[in-house]
């Protein structure tokens, strides 16, 4: 069982992080209820709403890094929370007063996903300094519970939402969630700037941050399974919410329900992660973990339609899909952030952190169109199946990869099996 992290300053970037996520599972079913059903669009449209969202970490990704590590980081959680609270009450307000259009939920959401890459980049950065080494899988272990909590609670509670009030209400929700999230982060102690500007300039920095993950035998291993991974997740789930709707024929309600199961499989996997990686290493866990992805996505595809009398078996095949899916997130995914932060310097962590995202939310910008224009062209069981099948591809390469003899132990030990 993970250690309890302690300290004033964890804990109430913890809360901030609980309430993000929950706000974050509340919008995630409500806006595209709303694309879906109120603007009547395609599962193309929810492909180019999620390239939207993360488009601005292709663009700007590397140079966020560069910024996290020169800036307190403080002051970017803050100023970041601000700009999307005002982002999500102005999508709110306009859904609310029916002058919102697709193109205009594309654009809030382009500015939305800006805020949100540096406010991750500065999240990730920052949780080393609020916990001392030993206490990093711990902490992140917390922060994982926290989300996949949230998860469980958040999609079912949007659900009810929208159903009683509308998809405007959940949306605001999100934006009191950004609210609370900044009040919590300005409480936190400050800190100098990690590295503050040099002569070097952008470029080397940015290039340093490259050189560090690519540079690395084990994180690049991790970094390049990893932009794959994020290929067949981008189908999937800019998939997900358009076929139970569309395809499956489940209400908003149930369509919560159905994503709250796999908060409830994130939790179980948490539990397991840090105890499982003590007894066969991080690096196996993670590979056992992505051997799930593709059953899961199976069970998702051979779910029937919610007609003629079969609703019950799509919900719960649907929710056993989730499940699974949710399982093999929560259990590989505190060791992915600890194993990470552990091995970078800490003049690096911005960066790092940074150019690993960035060079994941690339590749969701070019996959969530193409899968929403896949299953509009072929239908969303054939897609579904695809993306099982990537998956599949994922887990194998992964398996002869260096990463599978990872361990978090190995940080600070610059002869370590993983390093350049």
């Amino acid at each position: 069982m993970a250690r309890m992290p302690g300290g004033r300053d964890y804990l109430r970037f913890w809360g901030s992080d609980g309430a993000l996520s929950l706000g974050a599972y509340i919008r995630l079913l409500a806006v595209q209820v709303l694309l879906v059903v109120s603007l009547h669009g395609s599962a193309f449209d929810v492909g180019l709403l999620t390239a939207a969202r993360w488009l601005p970490y292709l663009l700007l990704g590397l140079v966020a890094g560069t910024a996290v590590d020169r800036l307190p980081r403080r002051s970017v959680l803050v100023w970041t929370d601000v700009l999307v609270m005002a982002v999500l009450a102005a999508m709110a307000v306009l859904a609310g007063l029916d002058r919102l259009t697709i193109p205009g939920l594309w654009a809030l959401a382009l500015v939305a996903g800006g805020g949100s890459l540096f406010h991750e980049a500065a999240a990730q950065a920052i949780l080393p300094d609020l916990v001392p080494p030993e206490d990093l899988l711990s902490a992140n272990v917390r922060l994982e519970q926290t989300g996949a909590a949230a998860q469980s609670v958040g999609p079912a509670l949007a659900g009810a939402i929208i159903a009683v009030v509308g998809t405007p209400l959940a949306i605001a929700m999100d934006a009191v969630a950004h609210l609370v999230s900044g009040a919590l982060n300005a409480g936190l102690s400050p800190a100098p700037a990690a590295n503050p500007r040099t002569a070097a300039g952008v470029r080397q920095e940015v290039r340093d941050g490259l050189r560090w993950v690519y540079g690395h035998r084990r994180l690049r291993s991790l970094a390049l399974n990893t932009n794959l991974w994020f290929m067949f997740h981008a189908v999937t789930t800019t998939l997900l919410i358009p076929f139970l709707l569309l395809g499956l024929k489940l209400s908003p309600v149930a369509v919560g329900f159905v994503l709250a199961a796999a908060g409830i499989g994130s939790l179980a996997g948490i539990a397991l992660s840090s105890r499982s990686a003590a007894r066969w290493g991080a690096g196996r866990v993670i590979g056992r973990a992505r051997a799930l992805y593709l059953p899961s996505i199976a069970l998702l595809a051979l779910a029937p339609s919610a007609s003629h009398g079969t609703t019950l078996a799509a919900f719960g095949l649907a929710a056993a899909a989730e499940l699974v899916y949710g399982f093999a997130m929560g259990l590989e995914g505190p060791l992915e952030s600890a194993y990470r932060q552990s091995i970078t310097p800490r003049a690096l962590q911005g960066r790092t952190n940074a150019t690993m995202r960035a060079s994941n939310r690339a590749v969701v910008v070019f996959a969530a169109p193409l899968g929403g224009a896949l299953a509009v062209a072929a239908g969303f069981r054939p897609a579904l199946w695809a993306a099982a099948l990537g998956m599949g591809a994922v887990a194998a390469w992964y398996a002869f990869s260096p990463m599978m003899e990872a361990t978090v132990g190995e940080a600070g030990n610059p002869s370590a099996p993983g390093s350049s």
